[in-house]
């Protein structure tokens, strides 16, 4: 994920018009980015303002931002001037937009004017409903919890192993993740089969380019009892490479549990398996604490048998250090 993917799909983000894993990546990204989190901030604040300035009692107003940009007749406007248009009220948004939220507040006042007292009771006992709400959807939605991780071992995984080949045609590998790269720059790594975002439904492969021999290497998972796949990258180091692995089909296809491929021996090992099918890890961030490191992962766990009712955790280990039992 690029910051001029992320700009130019910020307006459908605020909208939540964007697929889930889409919003995932652009959300994972303005976590890292701090430019592109200044402007995600900035059109959030003004976009609320809009919404604040547009919600009278007994008004509807149904155009939106990106409801008006929608109803631009691109036939019409086809030779030029369309897209000057839109260039137009691109550049001056802002300004188009705070307009419109003054003239809402102006005659927002009427109303608000005759019934001045009973509005504002109104008004507080909902601001206090509605936070009182939030709180609560805040601590059922978002629960964090910490473990020691003190020189962990990374038990050796039997089940879950990965077969080695070698790359001879690098164009031969598509429809994967963009390239992460080791810390000193010698090892990039991607996941093939499950799309730029790796959100697809599949059976993938991790792919190892070397920088140093020129040689790219692709890890299948060996065929086991349950169909599993790559979902997830990310170094620890520049020899050790986290992998979620998970189901790929399905419902439950966000997440998986928490691996470590050992690049030099080829070895995969397990640092976090939730024990629980409606668990899984879906990503994580390497924290640097003071010369240790935290890992902070993100689990979606579902809350009914179905399936579909889920919220998220944040698991961190602390400490983090790794002892390979063999």
């Amino acid at each position: 994920m690029n910051c001029n993917i992320v700009t130019k799909k910020i307006y459908d983000f605020l909208e939540g018009s964007v697929s889930h894993d889409l919003h995932e990546a652009i959300e994972n990204h303005l976590k890292e980015c701090e430019s592109c989190r200044s402007i995600y901030e900035e059109e959030k604040a003004l976009e609320e303002l809009i919404k604040a300035s547009l919600s009278v009692e007994d008004i509807e107003f149904k155009s939106s931002r990106a409801e008006i940009m929608k109803s631009i007749d691109k036939d019409r406007y086809g030779k030029g001037f369309g897209k000057k248009l839109i260039f137009h009220f691109k550049k001056y948004n802002k300004q188009y937009l705070a307009s419109v939220a003054c003239l809402a507040l102006f005659i927002s006042m009427s109303p608000l004017v005759k019934n001045k007292s009973n509005v504002k009771v109104k008004m507080a006992a909902e601001d206090s409903s509605r936070n009182a709400d939030m709180q609560k959807s805040f601590n059922m939605k978002n629960i964090e919890v910490k473990e020691m991780a003190l020189d962990t071992t990374a038990f050796f995984s039997e089940q879950v192993q990965f077969s080695k080949e070698e790359v001879k045609d690098e164009k031969s590998i598509n429809f994967n993740t963009p390239w992460v790269e080791s810390p000193n720059k010698t090892l990039s790594a991607s996941i093939e089969g499950r799309g730029p975002y790796g959100g697809e439904e599949g059976i993938a492969t991790v792919v190892i380019k070397d920088s140093t021999n020129k040689k790219t290497w692709k890890y299948s998972l060996i065929p086991g009892e349950k169909q599993i796949t790559p979902k997830y990258i990310q170094w620890l180091d520049d020899e050790n490479l986290f992998v979620i692995i998970g189901f790929p089909f399905g419902t439950i296809s966000r997440g998986g549990n928490l691996y470590l491929l050992n690049v030099p021996t080829d070895k995969n090992y397990i640092i976090y398996e939730t024990g629980d099918d409606k668990k899984e890890v879906t990503s994580l961030q390497k924290i640097n604490r003071e010369g240790m490191i935290d890992l902070k992962l993100e689990l979606n766990v579902y809350e009914d048998d179905e399936f579909n009712k889920s919220h998220k955790e944040t698991v961190t280990l602390e400490n983090f250090k790794v002892i390979f039992d063999k």
